[in-house]
């Protein structure tokens, strides 16, 4: 295929316009210091590579080159999770729990990872952190599934409102840096949520890899309700075991105590968003996907 000939996804634009507002931050709040330095490297490699995977890789090829070509995006995204982590608070040097507390405060009466003690158990304990530790699987599960079926153009949409979700994300963790109940209310607690398996599974990946400040709005939850949208018109053998995890994840994000439930249903109207508007896109503006 030729230059000429390549053609561009919404989800190309959306990772080079990410990178781009990435930049801008980068610059014009971190100044030139090394670690700046270093990141606006990274990023232009990550643009190189981005554009060399564009050019090279198509979907007429089939195979891995297709898959890649399709999904380039969220195999980089650990690289870009760990970079934003890095930056949370450039902009802000503290976080925005106290705005939260307060609005939730207003509304339960008190803190809801507080009040959930009352009725904490270890079967119901592993089952929402089996939930929320299923994040790192539904996407993957869902790319594999419609890959195989050469439902190429299911995949462009799913990409493109999962990066929208990510891509949003990572920006507002930087814009309004949240740490998340288990550390604000740290020492607060009266018991320690108890279980075999998925609870100290899901602790142990949010202590290792968790960004501290990125909580407002959970990614867990917009990505994983991009899957069961598009899984409940697109794949729907799928839709039934999405909705009941994405269900029990949206719920295990703040009964492990890793996000308030205002994370919670902000990451829920972002992934509704996300599907709403690559439909949109993809129905009005690439016709001829």
């Amino acid at each position: 295929m030729k230059a000429a000939d390549v053609r561009y996804e919404p989800y190309d634009y959306l990772t080079f316009i990410y990178f781009f507002l990435l930049t801008f931050i980068l610059l014009f709040f971190g100044g030139l210091e090394y670690r700046i330095i270093t990141n606006l490297v990274l990023i232009s490699l990550l643009v190189i590579l981005s554009m060399l995977i564009i050019r090279n890789f198509h979907k007429e090829q089939h195979g891995i080159r297709a898959f890649i070509r399709m999904t380039y995006p969220l195999l980089l995204i650990t690289f870009i999770y760990e970079q934003v982590g890095q930056f949370i608070n450039i902009i802000h040097p503290g976080f925005f729990d106290y705005q939260i507390i307060k609005f939730e405060e207003a509304i339960f009466g008190n803190n809801p990872t507080i009040l959930l003690q009352q009725i904490s158990h270890p079967l119901l304990n592993e089952f929402f952190h089996l939930c929320y530790f299923s994040y790192f699987f539904l996407l993957l599960v869902l790319g594999i599934h419609l890959f195989l079926r050469r439902e190429y153009a299911v995949i462009d949409k799913t990409v493109t409102a999962s990066t929208i979700a990510y891509y949003v994300s990572y920006i507002t963790f930087i814009l309004y840096p949240v740490e998340g109940p288990r550390l604000a209310f740290a020492g607060q607690y009266s018991m320690k949520l108890d279980g075999f398996l998925f609870v100290p599974l899901s602790n142990f990946v949010i202590n290792s890899a968790g960004l501290h400040g990125g909580c407002m709005p959970s990614s867990h939850v917009a990505v994983a309700l991009v899957t069961v949208l598009i899984s409940r018109k697109y794949a729907p053998k799928l839709y039934p075991y999405y909705l009941i995890l994405t269900s029990g994840l949206l719920i295990g994000t703040f009964w492990g105590r890793f996000h308030y439930v205002s994370d919670a249903v902000a990451g829920a109207i972002l992934g509704f968003l996300a599907v709403w508007i690559s439909e949109w896109i993809y129905s009005k503006l690439w016709t001829n996907s």
